[in-house]
């Protein structure tokens, strides 16, 4: 399982890059447990970071008595109490080997030191910052096309941000 990302970190704004970072650090978590197991892509399980209890995470993150490991995705970390914020820097630290957590934080001040203890413990961090300018978009636009191995020309590029406007979905 060395492709595993024990514990992964989205920070952002952006709904649609945090949503997709999302999607794909679960989506390669659980293909990692799958081969490691055999077939089973594990448990999943997704909650937000507010009804995460004290404890709940070594639970959620124990192997199963069915194996294939488990995926536990904490939404809005930011909202976590002071014990689970804990509880999750000291997991990030000694991670369970069939698990990953994967954690969005909608960046700013709020539980600003999550993010700085998680990322001194080793999480993987997907930045996923609000594309507020017209050069952001038009750059992002650019890249999705070389993503899907296409190329658009500045007109096209415009064109699209012109019928789609602020919302990169």
């Amino acid at each position: 399982m060395t492709n595993l990302a024990p514990v992964t970190l989205v920070v952002g704004e952006e709904e649609f890059l945090v949503d997709r970072a999302l999607r794909e650090a679960v989506t390669q978590a659980r293909a990692v447990l799958s081969e490691a197991s055999g077939g089973g892509e594990g448990d999943l399980h997704d909650l937000e970071a507010s009804a995460l209890g004290q404890g709940e995470l070594a639970a959620l993150t124990s192997p199963s008595l069915f194996g294939g490991g488990a995926v536990v995705v904490v939404r809005n970390a930011q909202n976590a109490g002071k014990e689970v914020a804990a509880e999750l820097t000291k997991y990030a630290r000694n991670p369970a080997p069939d698990a990953a957590v994967v954690l969005t934080h909608a960046g700013g001040a709020k539980g600003k030191a999550l993010v700085t203890d998680l990322a001194k413990a080793g999480a993987r961090t997907v930045d996923c910052p609000k594309l507020t300018r017209a050069s952001e978009r038009t750059d992002f636009v650019r890249n999705e096309f070389r993503r899907v191995g296409r190329q658009a020309d500045a007109e096209a590029v415009r064109a699209l941000l012109d019928a789609i406007g602020g919302d990169l979905r």
